[in-house]
């Protein structure tokens, strides 16, 4: 059970890339209305840009497979322990029922 103070770490990375690509979008929006270029100018530097943001959007994510790969090894964990949990509380009902 997750604790309510605590972020789960999906919501916190998705919420940062929609942050990032916001941001990314407004400042281009801003840059073309006050910073006018010629049309190929233009072009190649809205060229460059997107390029920037789809590595970075690569980057964001490889970043969430990481946290779900991490998430998963977490599950498997603990799925593990609550066999063995289950496994040693069996054992002994088992024994303390033949001690009967």
């Amino acid at each position: 059970m997750m604790r309510e103070d605590m972020q789960d770490p999906m919501e916190a990375t998705g919420l940062n890339m929609g942050h990032v690509l916001l941001g990314a979008l407004a400042g281009a929006g801003i840059a073309l209305l006050f910073a006018p270029a010629a049309g190929r100018e233009t072009r190649n530097w809205l060229g460059d840009r997107s390029r920037k943001l789809k590595h970075g959007a690569g980057d964001g994510v490889g970043a969430v497979r990481n946290a779900i790969e991490t998430g998963a090894d977490v599950v498997k964990e603990s799925i593990s322990a609550g066999k063995s949990a289950y496994a040693r509380a069996t054992d002994s009902m088992t024994t303390t029922s033949r001690d009967l």
